[in-house]
């Protein structure tokens, strides 16, 4: 005999490779993909800084509306209302290709500079207004306020980037 014969302790051949892949079988019913909607598009189609200064302005007479007008809780100056919602109206007729005298970023900017500066001495006064009334603002004031807070902050850096170039 020319060698030790195979026992029942040791396999015959070489081991068993790993099982064979199975393909991922394909979901039963897949959902159609979702059509974009005009939000979507329009977000899509703004640069970082437009978006804050477009979102800030949008938040900023939203939260007027609601905040001022309805619940009569606390409103901001009305320059700061009619700059951001005047810098809606030039984003939209921007976006519109209606023919301008001039460029609508420029219109952001000159507006946006409008909302900082008014918006950062209102903010100084509110707050204040806060410390020296030591605790008499009720919660849909601070809301309000906090809004505003960052709905001009918002305004204030999206113009410094559009005024620097950035879109």
């Amino acid at each position: 005999m020319s060698g030790p014969e195979p026992s029942a302790t040791q396999p015959a051949g070489p081991p068993p490779g790993p099982p064979p892949a199975v393909p991922p079988s394909a979901p039963s019913a897949a959902a159609p993909p979702r059509a974009a909607s005009p939000l979507d598009s329009l977000v899509a189609s703004m640069g970082m800084a437009q978006l804050l200064v477009v979102g800030g302005s949008a938040l900023l007479v939203l939260i007027d509306l609601v905040f001022g007008l309805i619940l009569r809780e606390y409103s901001l100056a009305y320059v700061i209302w009619g700059a951001a919602a005047l810098i809606l109206l030039a984003y939209f007729a921007g976006r519109s290709g209606r023919a301008m005298p001039f460029r609508y970023e420029s219109v952001l900017i000159g507006l946006g500079l409008v909302v900082a500066v008014v918006g950062a001495r209102e903010i100084a006064g509110s707050l204040l207004s806060i410390l020296r009334s030591a605790g008499a603002w009720d919660a849909p004031e601070l809301l309000a306020f906090a809004g505003y807070v960052v709905g001009i902050v918002a305004v204030g850096w999206g113009t410094w980037q559009l005024w620097r170039g950035q879109r």
